[in-house]
């Protein structure tokens, strides 16, 4: 303060103790409360301290202040107060008489201090180890998640063509070698050629998921009419749901926009939403699979009037393997990775799946496409 002007000195001194100064100052009545206190009161304390009583500060395991007692000591007593953060610190306090008043300067405990930047120390040494430990693991688990999908895909692809035989050998002894057979054969062909079918969808359905796991949705776009592709994929569909008499009505402007799109890629979600849709609504009923343009997406929707699906489970269904607790009209079993596979490939699309549904009124699966 060499520099300042003798009468300037008392104002930058007084304007450093409210303004600056990282010692808690406050002025307070003979009865405890604050009439006057620092900005670092207002920042670490409480904002609002002014007109509080000091008592008030402290948390509830502080030991009391006795002012009268406090001003005739010479050392600092120490105070728990709650800060602005919401957690308790300790301040050592010196009281003064002054001009009918009592001045407070509190600074934060040396002990205290030095024992919370140990402990703040060894928990970020804790967290470094975890942290590294993580990484380790993060990276265990990206090999092992590398080496299920390959010998996952590897061991459909294996197993495709055996089974695929089986269906195909089975289907033909059915068909041309009928007259030969027994009923009970017959029977067990049929068995054998339902459960080989069930089986060569699985591994269709897991060489899927095994190439969405490892990043590798292969999408062939091409550009044509959005409305012909929805009339040649539900003419094919109305061929299987006619055999539980179920109808199937499209509803689709035949000027539509030619958009693009992959084409198996969308008859694989079409035959999933379509099947599903199929299976779980009884004999007898329709389907209508509709489309409409909003103005920024194309939009299908395939709706039944069947089951319907609880609120409960709508979250779950676009999880791999998830089935729901509504049974099939149709008895047919379920991978229970059709949906999620579907929502894979909306998604590389760009689009958004999602369903609408009321139990016991049927459902309604939309989605986009840009």
């Amino acid at each position: 303060m060499k520099n300042i002007p003798p009468d300037n000195k008392m104002e930058v001194l007084q304007r450093y103790i409210w303004e600056d100064a990282p010692q808690l100052v406050l002025v307070i009545t003979g009865e405890g409360k604050i009439i006057q206190c620092n900005k670092s009161v207002k920042r670490n304390i409480n904002p609002q301290a002014e007109n509080m009583l000091i008592q008030d500060l402290l948390v509830e395991f502080s030991p009391q202040i006795d002012l009268a007692m406090a001003i005739k000591k010479q050392d600092p007593c120490l105070y728990n107060f709650r800060t602005s953060s919401g957690l308790p610190q300790s301040f050592r306090f010196r009281f003064f008489a002054y001009d009918g008043h009592i001045i407070a300067i509190g600074e934060t405990d040396a002990n205290e201090t030095a024992e919370l930047r140990k402990q703040m120390l060894e928990i970020n040494n804790e967290f470094s180890n975890i942290n590294r430990e993580l990484h380790k693991k993060n990276a265990e688990l990206e090999q092992l998640h590398q080496l299920k999908n390959r010998f996952l895909g590897m061991a459909a692809h294996d197993l495709r063509n055996p089974v695929a035989s089986i269906c195909s050998l089975s289907d033909f002894l059915l068909h041309n070698g009928i007259k030969s057979l027994s009923n009970d054969q017959v029977d067990l062909l049929s068995m054998i050629k339902e459960s080989g079918e069930f089986m060569l969808s699985l591994l269709e359905e897991l060489l899927s998921i095994a190439k969405i796991e490892a990043g590798r949705i292969d999408l062939s776009f091409q550009t044509g009419n959005y409305s012909d592709f929805l009339l040649r994929n539900v003419k094919l569909n109305r061929i299987l749901a006619s055999k539980r008499n179920i109808k199937i009505h499209l509803q689709a402007p035949m000027n539509i926009y030619n958009i693009s799109f992959d084409r198996m890629k969308l008859d694989q979600v079409l035959n999933n939403l379509i099947s599903n849709a199929v299976k779980f609504s009884p004999d007898g009923n329709s389907i209508t699979v509709s489309v409409f343009d909003d103005g920024l997406h194309l939009i299908t929707c395939i709706a039944d009037n069947g089951k319907g699906i609880s609120d409960q489970e709508i979250p779950n269904l676009f999880t791999p393997f998830y089935k729901s607790s509504e049974k099939a009209y149709s008895k047919e079993r379920s991978t229970g990775l059709g949906l999620f596979i579907a929502k894979q490939i909306i998604l590389a699309h760009k689009g958004k799946i999602w369903v609408d549904s009321t139990p016991g009124s049927g459902s309604a699966f939309y989605f986009s496409l840009p």
